[in-house]
């Protein structure tokens, strides 16, 4: 494997450095970058060979981060979090116009959650900024859920990963939007909503 597998003493430093990482999630391995670095997040979309129109999905730590970033969540948006986070559910929010563009590919909205994962969550605390949390896998393959996987996709990219063993087989995070305040469901992921409309 030509990764560099590397310890959470230096995955902030390298995040700071504006440099990418791979690290596990509750749902698939992500990539990650600094989210309020335009030059790493372009690394992203390059490495990904991912569409320059598709936004890139942020992990917070806290609901204090997510408002400096995103309106204030509404009421059911408000439930939404109280119920399902930090967990595998990403909500649609309507954003300040912060972070660079491409995070949001002009659609003025940012998808954003707060993780379950241990490995995940401690690295947004350090960095002290939202994270970018796109699966870790080239554009319309399978993710990665093992460092293997990471191997296969990422061996002669020169990146950095932090081990999290081999993760259950996952559709990823469930990605919804309120509109008109209804719950819709974007993207049909691990979580199940019940009883939101």
């Amino acid at each position: 494997m030509n990764l560099n597998k590397i310890d959470n003493a230096n995955a902030t430093s390298l995040l700071i450095k504006g440099e990418l990482l791979l690290y596990p999630t509750e749902t698939v391995y992500g990539m990650g970058c600094d989210a309020t670095n335009l030059q790493a997040i372009q690394k992203i979309f390059e490495i990904k060979q991912r569409d320059q129109g598709k936004p890139l999905p942020i992990l917070v730590d806290s609901l204090a981060m997510l408002k400096k970033y995103v309106a204030e969540p509404n009421a059911i948006e408000t439930k939404l979090i109280e119920r399902y986070w930090p967990g595998p559910l990403t909500i649609l929010f309507q954003s300040k116009g912060v972070l660079p563009k491409d995070i949001d590919a002009g659609t003025g909205k940012i998808a954003a959650r707060i993780s379950s994962h241990p490995i995940a969550t401690q690295l947004v605390k350090e960095l002290g900024r939202p994270l970018v949390s796109t699966s870790a896998n080239l554009s319309e393959e399978p993710s990665a859920l093992s460092p293997q996987d990471l191997a296969r996709y990422f061996s002669s990219s020169n990146l950095s990963y932090l081990d999290g063993g081999v993760l259950k087989s996952s559709k990823g995070s469930t990605l919804v939007e309120v509109v008109e305040g209804r719950v819709k469901i974007i993207r049909q992921g691990d979580l199940i909503l019940r009883h939101f409309n």
